[in-house]
This record gives structure tokens, sequence and C-alpha cells, in this order.
């Protein structure tokens, strides 16, 4: 029953309200005293126990439910500035008062959903906080190890992220702490002035008005927005909270490319026919793709006082070698071996998706598929747990014969405890060994160099230093000398493949660029990566080396969903229709990612909107092939995407 005195702050004797708001106020100031934020913690301390001894008297019931939105307004500010402080963005207001605006509206529909099933203001508040905020901490966390922000297809992942999470150091900062001290101060004093009341049945049906009001706005309001997904552009430019559910409006609303039709697939396949089978003799072809190998020097000049990658920069005669573009950083592996081996590119997938764990449920044109065309035999091999990014699931799906993990390794030679290169190239050894007869494609996945450069026992000690930098970088010394014995251990597998009769192919490329500290690729590069240097973060070498006599190559720049073109180039056979039709894309579009695509009409990497001309024929008819490739298995070609 609502007071109807006078509406004003009067004083409290409850003393259960005051020994509840002591207790919160102190374990507040404890909390930023562990995180050297102890203004803060005074601050927010002092406000939670004063007002554990002031209550409000309202006259009219209105009135209570006037400050009730405010309280409510007052939290989604809060909640929604403090998430912008959480990534580290030092101007909280950059967004502006829309942006800010709408993220409120985003918070307050999350709150009316909680409102409509609950019709408890304070327990809706609550779960509103504890939802939304947990969000933006677990975005924090993704956008350290990783180097992008937390997208809703993620969350698909878990299993995978749980997988190797042991390998990152996971800490509060203090800016957390400060954010979480300034959300629980509003929340604890709005909640201590304002106590729960019973509300009528009728405040659900208005709450689901409002609710869809709110909708309404976001989807107007939306549409002003440009959704960000490169590093934390969405949080600086719209704010983390709204940027989020674009991105889930993104996902959600997928379909058939536009100009999407039979018709244009079947003239597709008369200027790309099928290729005949070949009796000649054929190499072997092995094909690694190495987690986290890059080179750095792509970046700045890295000084070190050894040098990084010797073997494979001296690789030179029956070579093809160069840097191809990837669609991620810091993580995201699975998707850069989905582009090696469809010839696909996430670019034409929903932003944030993971394609083996979505789309690759039934059977999918791969090159082994187009290499069992040939005659060979494929397997695959990744010397770690079989269910990471559902590899024991795709891997049939995308046509190999026989697949192996982390259970079948000796587990004889480790680094930091994974699975070392030398082992996991030993092991395709033995498998090549015993081929017999058989054409063999072995396609193998290293683990060595996995990201949290945080191991400090005794199974490894880097071997690379740094020179000349303003600090100590640990992480980026011990993530170097994983690359020298990376190259040590590459040099290995080519010098035993040098020794064989039978003609042999090695393809190796790194999926992405490790995440680093931020502070060394500032030093390194000397300004942020941004602009025209934001592809300068995706880039990986790659190299395809014969043992026979095959012509040289050195590529500036091509993207991984193209590589497989050069295994072709080296077999010396005709290429599969689908591959066919890459080589004329990569004329038109020579680079590509998930991000943009480098325009020689306008000689710099555009976003995909801006495609024009020629260049926008192409991409249409990229959409359209992988369309059918991938999601139109009724009427999926059976010349360009032929499954035996």
């Amino acid at each position: 029953m609502v007071n109807e005195q006078s509406w004003l702050f009067k004083p409290s004797i409850n003393s259960i309200r005051g020994i509840k708001g002591l207790i919160i106020g102190l374990l507040v100031f404890s909390i930023c005293m562990m995180t050297n934020q102890a203004m803060t913690g005074v601050i927010c301390g002092a406000i939670i126990i004063l007002s554990s001894f002031l209550t409000i008297k309202v006259s009219k019931k209105r009135v209570y439910e006037i400050f009730h939105v405010l309280y409510l307004i007052a939290m989604a500010i809060t909640i929604c500035l403090c998430s912008q402080y959480f990534l580290e963005v030092n101007d909280v207001f950059n967004i502006g008062a829309f942006g800010i605006l709408m993220n409120v509206v985003v918070i307050s529909m999350v709150f009316f959903v909680f409102y409509v099933i609950s019709n408890r203001f304070q327990i809706s508040l609550l779960l509103t906080s504890l939802s939304t905020l947990s969000l933006c901490i677990v975005n924090y966390f993704i956008y350290i190890f990783r180097g992008n922000e937390l997208m809703p297809l993620d969350f698909l992942s878990v299993g995978t992220a749980m997988n190797v999470i042991d390998g990152y150091k996971l800490s509060m900062t203090p800016k957390m702490a400060y954010g979480l001290a300034i959300c629980t101060t509003v929340y604890i004093v709005g909640q201590l002035l304002t106590p729960e009341t019973k509300q009528r049945q009728s405040h659900r049906l208005s709450s689901l008005c409002v609710l869809i009001a709110l909708f309404v706005a976001w989807m107007i309001g939306g549409s002003q927005l440009t959704m960000r997904t490169w590093q934390n552009m969405g949080t600086k430019q719209n704010g983390y909270l709204m940027n989020f559910t674009l991105m889930l409006k993104s996902e959600m609303m997928t379909g058939r490319p536009g100009g999407y039709s039979l018709r244009k697939v079947k003239e597709l396949e008369k200027q790309y026919p099928a290729v005949a089978a070949s009796d000649e003799e054929l190499p072997d072809v092995i094909a690694i793709m190495n987690e986290s190998f890059a080179d750095l020097n792509v970046l700045g000049d890295l000084h070190t006082d050894t040098e990084v990658m010797p073997f494979f920069h001296s690789l030179k005669k029956n070579t093809i070698k160069g840097y191809a573009l990837a669609s991620v950083f810091g993580g995201g592996t699975a998707n850069s071996e989905f582009e090696f081996l469809t010839g696909h590119s996430v670019a034409n997938l929903p932003m944030g998706a993971t394609a083996y764990q979505l789309y690759v449920n039934h059977q999918t044109h791969s090159i082994a598929n187009d290499l069992k065309h040939y005659g060979y035999t494929c397997t695959a091999t990744h010397p770690y747990i079989a269910s990471g990014w559902s590899r024991n699931k795709v891997y049939p799906l995308l046509g190999f014969d026989d697949y192996t993990f982390i259970s079948d390794y000796p587990r004889k030679d480790l680094v930091r405890g994974f699975v070392s290169d030398w082992e996991m190239y030993n092991y395709m050894i033995k498998r090549y060994e015993q081929k017999g007869d058989q054409r063999l494609f072995s396609f193998g996945v290293t683990i060595q160099n996995h990201g949290g450069y945080t191991y400090q026992g005794t199974n490894f000690t880097p071997s690379v230093a740094l020179k000349g930098y303003t600090k100590d970088y640990p992480d980026v010394e011990q993530y170097l000398g994983l690359m020298r014995e990376s190259d040590d251990a590459f040099s290995y597998l080519i010098n035993y493949f040098k020794q064989v009769d039978h003609k042999v192919i090695v393809v190796m490329f790194g999926d992405h660029q490790p995440r680093l500290d931020s502070d060394f690729y500032q030093e390194l590069h000397g300004h942020d990566f941004s602009g025209p240097d934001e592809e300068l973060q995706y880039l990986v070498p790659f190299v395809v080396w014969a043992n026979y006599d095959i012509e040289e190559k050195e590529v500036e720049l091509t993207s991984i969903n193209y590589l497989s073109n050069y295994i072709y180039e080296a077999m010396g056979v005709e290429k599969p229709s689908y591959n066919k039709f890459l080589t004329d894309l990569s004329k038109a579009i020579p680079s590509m990612n998930a991000y943009s695509y480098y325009s020689k009409s306008q000689d710099s990497f555009v976003s995909f909107e801006e495609a024009q001309d020629e260049e926008r024929k192409w991409l249409i008819k990229y959409k359209i092939l992988q369309y059918n490739g991938l999601f139109d298995d009724k009427h999926r070609s059976k010349i360009i995407f032929p499954i035996p």
C-alpha cells in the first residue's frame, strides 16, 4: 500500500534496510579497492549506505509510476555507458545522443520482456541488469581473445571455446570493476528508495503494448545505423548492445541472394563445364592449415634477435608463395578451413556465422570431392578434440574417407601441452607411407600455436627475443618462439618429401594472425589499424611447394578461398568446374574476406555494398553459385558441385 503522505525523502529507521545497505556498500567498496579504484568505492559505498536510511513517500500512485520510469531510464543509460567503458572505449559518449537513445530502447525492450512475464518491477530490472551486463562482460573477454566483438552466432561455438579456454587468463579490469560499481550503486539506490508493490494484471497488457512500441522504434531507428563488425567498431559507432541486435537482425534475415534462379545456374554450367578424369600420373597432395601461422612483418618492421621464419622465406625453387587474406583474426579457425576446402567465402554468409556448425549439415562439395574425381583417397587429421568446430561431423560430409583426432596420437612431443607440429607431420608421413598405390590427399590442421600465449611451464622456452621496443612483451616472444618451432617442423616435412620418388605437392597456410598485446601492435605498426590498414591484420602467408618442376610464382595478394586454384596449377591438370569459375572471379576480384574486397577499379579495399559495374556482377555470380552449392541441395548443380 503506497503511503498518501507528501512526496519527499524522509529518514528511515528500518534496521534491516540499514544493515542490507551497509553490507552491499562495503562489498562494492571492497571490489573497487581490489582493482585500485578506492575513490569510486568510497563514493558508491557511501551513496548506497546513506540511501538505505532514506525512503520515498508519495502522495499519488501516478507519481510513483513516473519514478519507476525515471529509474528504468537511469539504469538503462548507466548500463549503456558502462558497456562502452568495459570495451576500453575512451569516449563513452562517442555514439551520440541518438546512439544512447537506441541502446536505451534495446535495454528497455529486455526489461519489458521480463516485466510481461513476472509483472514485478524490481525483479525485471534485476534480470535486465544481470543479462545485459553479463553479455557486455562476455563481449569484453571475446574481444580480448580474438580482437572482434561477440556476435550472436558465437553462442553456437560455446563448446569449442570451452575446449581451449584453459590457455587464456580471465581477470577483471579496473574499468570493469568501476562500471559494475556504478551500475550496482544506481540499482541498489533505486531499489532502496522504491519498495516493491504488487501490480495489477492489466499492467501486463499495457507493458506488452509498450514492448511492441519499443520494437517498432528499434526497427525504425536501426534502419538509420550501419552494423559494424570490425574489432570494437560496433561499440564505438553504435554502442555494443544496439550493434549486437543489428547483427542478430542480419543473421535472421537471410535467404536466397538477389537474382538467384536455376536458369542462371544453368548458364554458368555452360560457361564452366565439367572436367574429364585423368589417367596420367598425378602428385599426392599434402595440405596443412597451420594454427595462427603469420608473418608479423606485414604489419611493420619486426625487430628480433634471430630470424623467425628462415626456412619458409628461403623457399624459392618449385614454389608458389605469397600472402592470402583471411576472414578472421585471433580466432575462428573453422571459417578459414571452410574457405580453403570449399572455395566458398564467408562474405556470402551471415556476419559471424561459422559454416561448419550451421550449414555443413549434409553432403557438401569440397576439394576432397573434386580430387576423388581424379581417383584420390582423402584423409583429414587434427590433433585436438574431435568435436571442436564439429569437425567429427563435418569431415565425412565434406568427402573425407577417414579422419583422426587427438585420441589417435601418441602425444609424445608436446609444446605447452599441445601436440607439436613435428608430431602431426610425423603422423601424416606415416599415413603417406601406408598409402600403397593410392593417390592421396592428406589434410591436416595443427594446434601447437593456439592462442593464449601465457604459458609458464618448463615444456616450452621461447627461442626468439624482441629488440628495441619500449617495454617487454612476453606473449609476443612466446608466439614468435612458437613460430620458429613451426618453421623448423615445416623444414623437416619438406626435406622428407624431397627424398620420396613419387610426385608430391605440399601446401601450407596460416588460418589467421594471433591475438597479441594491443600495445605491441600499436608500436609495431605505428598507429591503429583503421581505414586502409584494416586488412593488414588479416594477411597470412601461404606456400605451394612441389618436389618436381613447377613454375615459380610470387603472389602479392590473394585470399584463402582461392588457394585451391594454385594446387591445380601445380598439379598441371585441367581445373574442376568451380575452380575455373574461381580463377575468372579472382581476375576481377583479386582478394576478399568477410568484410571487404580489393577493387581493381578503385585501387583499394571497399565494402561489398560499394561494388559497381563488372565487379558487382562477378560478386552476384559468386553468391548465386555459393547458394546453389551450399543451400539449394535439391537443385544443386552436379556439374559445378559434383559429389561422388
